[in-house]
């Protein structure tokens, strides 16, 4: 498996090209989840449809300008609305798939309805490309932390679809206070790293080979530091 992890849904630039290319390629099937919004924020398909269709949601547009940078054509590409399930079949759609796509919001919402969509354990048996920004980076392990902002007013864990576990990353890192305490708490209590991805920072998961691109700052455990003063 091979995980990407990034802070936008513009991986189209060149620093970022020149280590996904050798991941992403003409011909993939990609299928994309756009579930992590808001509670209250969508309420049915309509409002689905206007901010998600393939065809003219805005979102739409900025995944095909980045998967098109690969020679992934946007026929190739399906998105999953979660007010209509029963459009294809969805785990069967991920069988064909080359690449799944987890897009960016709130990740517990996301896990949420994909557990009401039944497709977890499907998508925990997928051995190809994932691939989220923000929300969908945290949702590729198995144990996440959340900074406080407006979504999350404190410091809290969540569980994710578990592909991930030997690290942790803080999206959108800028180096603030708080998201400093926040990767803090998540050495000490979890004795894990924790990569701080900036703007312009990723990761790409190979085989359980971690290699950054761009802006990266990785904050090593105890144990680490012990190891690099000896």
């Amino acid at each position: 498996m091979t995980n990407i992890l990034l802070n936008s849904y513009r991986f189209d630039a060149p620093w970022l090209q020149e280590g996904l290319q050798d991941y992403l390629h003409p011909g993939m099937v990609v299928t994309v989840f756009p579930l992590a919004f808001r509670v209250g924020e969508l309420t049915g398909s309509a409002d689905w449809e206007a901010r998600y269709n393939k065809e003219t949601g805005p979102f739409a547009q900025g995944l095909k300008t980045s998967f098109g940078a690969y020679g992934i054509s946007p026929a190739q590409i399906e998105w999953v609305n979660p007010f209509e399930p029963a459009r294809f079949s969805l785990p069967e759609r991920i069988a064909a798939s080359d690449v799944l796509y987890f897009c960016g919001g709130l990740p517990d919402l996301m896990l949420r309805r994909l557990t009401e969509l039944g497709l977890v354990e499907r998508l925990r048996q997928f051995d190809g490309v994932v691939m989220g920004d923000s929300a969908g980076a945290l949702i590729q392990f198995d144990t996440y932390h959340v900074s406080p902002d407006r979504d999350y007013p404190g410091f809290q864990y969540h569980s994710g679809l578990g592909y991930l576990r030997e690290f942790e990353i803080e999206v959108h890192y800028e180096g603030l206070p708080i998201q400093e305490e926040s990767i803090d708490q998540v050495v000490s209590q979890r004795g894990l790293p924790v990569y701080g991805l900036y703007v312009d920072g990723a990761l790409v998961v190979d085989q359980g080979t971690v290699t950054p691109l761009g802006r990266v700052k990785r904050f090593f455990t105890a144990a680490e530091s012990a190891g690099t003063a000896s």
